[in-house]
């Protein structure tokens, strides 16, 4: 079995910004498009209060609110979506 995974970096930063509808049909197509999961990362932008790329963007559980909730009800929709994630720490 070979496994396919779509690259999806930034999903738990645009979910933790209220981005969720948009998520949400990224992970459905997806999922229709045959990938068996995503990969994502847990942190970006350190501490949020950089320059840079990720200026304004940035997820952490120091630079998010509410961190660790929004972590759960990500992965749940992933979850229910039936794909499973490869987690990279980013910064």
């Amino acid at each position: 079995v070979l496994p396919i995974f779509a690259h999806f970096g930034d999903a738990l930063s645009r979910w933790s910004r209220g981005q969720q509808n948009e998520v949400l049909a990224d992970l459905d197509r997806i999922k229709a498009a045959g990938f068996d999961g995503i990969r994502f990362w847990s942190t970006l932008g350190g501490n949020g209060t950089g320059g840079g790329y990720w200026a304004g963007r940035a997820v952490s559980p120091t630079a998010t609110r509410d961190y660790w909730a929004h972590v759960e009800a990500f992965l749940t929709a992933v979850r229910d979506r039936g794909l499973v994630v490869q987690l990279s720490q980013g910064d």
